[in-house]
């Protein structure tokens, strides 16, 4: 647009000026590798410019709409990507919202019509005064609007809100034009002065300072980063009908005037506005649910119950970063900031790697850091359970080592030990026994039974069959039917033996496993005795995440991202 308008005022004139400002804008887009931000940013521009050639008239919504098409013509993925959504959303709200919230341009308060009638010095200054507050509350207001429009979307996306960049924003924008004039000038006058072009280049290295320091002292103040999670569909549209209703309101209230009434009823909708975000948080369930993660070829589950959070395992061996790539997303994606008790079975790698990230990522554990004031965006572990076993290994005693650095509570469990981290749940430790020693690190395992109410839950890590063998002496499992069941060992053939799942009679059996895994989990001869003793079974690398929900009348079961039910029962007579 710039060049645009330095080319009109020259020989080149309105003809001229067009298609090298076209020219201009097809650079702009070659170098930032035309991203779908910079196509719609391309497109509408060029439409732009052609309603300028063609003595049109340009409306936003409309450029929109075409460059939306085109986009979409040619990538139809585009529409569910973070770039798309953020993008057009933001453009809608800087080209329409600031219309119907702030006011048109032409519009004039009375007072200012009155103050003509005042003495010339005074009467100016009165003018100056009344315009600079004008242009701040527009400005305030105008990213609001941007803000409303694109929060539901970022925290889709992103499950965090920057709280402070609202804020930040009116200091940050107005410098990005002196950045580019900066930085552009210093390229240039570089290549015939190498001082201006230091000089420049100065100019510009103090704004990027200035946006360095800012945002640092942003991160560092309380409720930096706001944890929303993922809302639901039913949030997002409460959200925008809400939003909706309010504008409509506004626009009904300034075709009648400024009476005082009228004023006072619009305060109001904007307090509304400030709270709207609200309606995306968490709602929380009192209720029982317990989510295997597809990890790959490894073990992620997660347990929640009234509030208390709990991981059983968490690594993969074939998915690098597993626990940014996967692991850290959910928790995220659940409103989760804070691991009550990160139960660790067996110091495997496919069982630990990702918790080992978490614990690397995060600062030392503090009632402040877990709390939502303090939450910078790294999930914390308060306490992490290990089996106690009388010798442990290189890898158990590293993983103690980085749990003591970052002040985390340790817990020894062996057979026999109660945990009851939320009301009604309580996970009983049936292995390994207390300083056993076991030929390695599968056999001595933790497992865990975790009951809520009727329903049971049985996790057995990597045991094998004379480990199962075993539990089944044990009394919390005798003459009793679990409901479901993690079977052991990724459906290892080595595991998984007939007697111990016909004495079990679960009625789900979960295997998690990698898809096309090395070690080809789960085997063949498992899963025939799976099928033979489980109602039934279900697997990662298939399903995707499986999610099981408890409710006092009874338990359902779910797969995938859309959670498609795949099984249900209910519990007690019932």
């Amino acid at each position: 647009m710039a060049v645009y308008r330095l080319l009109r005022r020259t020989v080149l004139g309105r003809n001229g000026a067009i298609p090298a400002a076209c020219a201009c804008v097809v650079l702009y887009g070659r170098f930032t590798e035309a991203g779908t931000s910079t196509k719609r940013a391309v497109l509408m521009f060029f439409l732009l410019l052609l309603a300028t050639a063609l003595g049109r008239s340009y409306d936003s919504l409309s450029a929109m709409a075409v460059s939306a098409v085109v986009i979409l013509c040619q990538s139809p993925g585009a529409l569910y990507t973070a770039s798309f959504q953020l993008s057009f959303a933001a453009a809608y709200g800087a080209s329409v919202l600031p219309a119907l919230l702030v006011g048109r341009k032409e519009e004039r308060p009375q007072k200012e019509m009155a103050l003509s009638a005042a003495g010339q010095t005074e009467g100016r200054l009165k003018r100056r005064m009344l315009s600079l507050k004008e242009k701040g509350k527009r400005t305030v207001l105008f990213g609001v609007a941007i803000q409303l429009i694109t929060f539901p979307v970022t925290v889709v996306h992103y499950f965090e809100y920057p709280f402070y960049g609202f804020f930040l924003n009116p200091f940050i924008v107005p410098l990005m034009s002196l950045l580019l004039f900066c930085a552009l000038f210093s390229g240039i006058c570089g290549m015939f002065s190498v001082g201006l072009g230091y000089f420049f280049a100065g100019g510009a290295r103090a704004i990027l300072w200035f946006y360095k320091s800012a945002c640092t002292l942003a991160s560092r103040l309380p409720f930096s980063l706001l944890l929303f999670g993922k809302p639901a569909l039913w949030q997002i549209a409460l959200y925008f009908s809400v939003l909706a209703g309010g504008v409509f309101l506004l626009q009904k209230m300034r075709e009648k005037g400024k009476q005082d009434k009228e004023r006072q009823k619009r305060r109001w909708i904007f307090i509304v506005f400030i709270f709207l975000p609200m309606i995306l948080l968490p709602v929380p369930s009192g209720a029982f649910e317990a989510a295997f993660l597809d990890m790959g070829q490894g073990d992620g589950i997660v347990l929640r119950s009234s509030g208390a959070v709990l991981t059983v395992d968490g690594g993969s061996s074939d998915v690098q970063s597993v626990g940014s790539r996967r692991l850290i997303p959910y928790l995220k994606a659940k409103g989760i900031r804070v691991i009550d008790c990160a139960i660790i079975s067996h110091a495997d790698n496919d069982h630990i790697s990702g918790i080992c990230e978490i614990l690397a990522a995060m600062p030392p554990y503090s009632p402040y850091r877990a709390s939502g004031a303090g939450y910078t965006g790294e999930i914390l572990i308060k306490s992490i359970a290990l089996p106690q076993l009388a010798k442990p290994d290189a890898a158990y005693q590293a993983l103690v080592e980085s749990a003591g650095e970052k002040k985390v509570e340790i817990l020894y469990l062996s057979a026999g030990d109660c945990l009851l981290p939320g009301k009604g749940l309580s996970l009983t430790c049936l292995a390994p026994e207390e300083r056993a020693a076991f030929s390695g690190r599968n056999a001595s395992s933790l497992v865990l039974l975790a009951s809520y109410g009727e329903f049971d839950l049985l996790l057995t890590g990597d045991i094998d069959a004379a480990g199962e063998e075993k539990l089944l002496a044990r009394a919390e499992l005798r003459e009793r039917s679990v409901e479901v069941l993690k079977v052991a060992h990724h459906g290892s053939s080595g595991s998984s033996c007939k007697e111990f799942l016909t004495g079990l009679r679960p009625v789900c059996s979960v295997i998690s496993c990698g898809r096309n895994n090395r070690y080809g989990h789960p085997h063949k001869e498992a899963l025939e005795i799976l099928s033979e003793t489980s109602g039934k079974v279900l697997r990662t690398d298939e399903t995707g995440c499986i999610t099981v929900r408890v409710r006092r009348q009874g338990y359902r079961v779910y797969g995938g991202a859309k959670e498609r039910l795949l099984c249900y029962g209910t519990l007690g007579e019932e």
